[in-house]
């Protein structure tokens, strides 16, 4: 898998932990937390929590298979990026000096959203 590609994997399943990441059972967060923000191997995790590398793969690859599925069912980070290009879209087709105060409010709602 080219690194450009597993950067973009990385930063889905990222986004899809700050979306939807609650919904997960303790544990399953707790271990994909420690893969993916503290950037542990399976080893390490195994190690600190007394459970096999195998138990964490599959903890692991369970916690991403959830996040994907309330994506598609729920859908929030697709909605909320589909609104943000649009916002932008509308904010760099403005000329700011003529509709100063509506730039203002889109970056503010923009900034709501981010």
């Amino acid at each position: 898998m080219s690194e450009n590609k597993l950067v973009r994997q990385h930063n889905r399943i990222c986004m899809l932990l700050d979306y939807y990441g609650d919904l997960l059972t303790s544990r399953r967060q707790q271990i994909l937390n420690m893969s993916i923000e503290n950037d542990l191997s399976l080893s390490e995790i195994a190690e600190k929590l007394e459970i096999s590398r195998q138990a964490v793969h599959d903890n692991i690859q369970k916690a991403i298979d959830q996040l994907e599925q309330y994506e598609i069912v729920l859908g929030m980070a697709t909605k909320d990026r589909a609104l943000l290009n649009k916002l932008d879209q509308i904010m760099s087709n403005n000329q700011p000096e003529k509709n100063r105060e509506v730039i203002l409010q889109l970056k503010e709602l923009k900034a709501m959203i981010l």
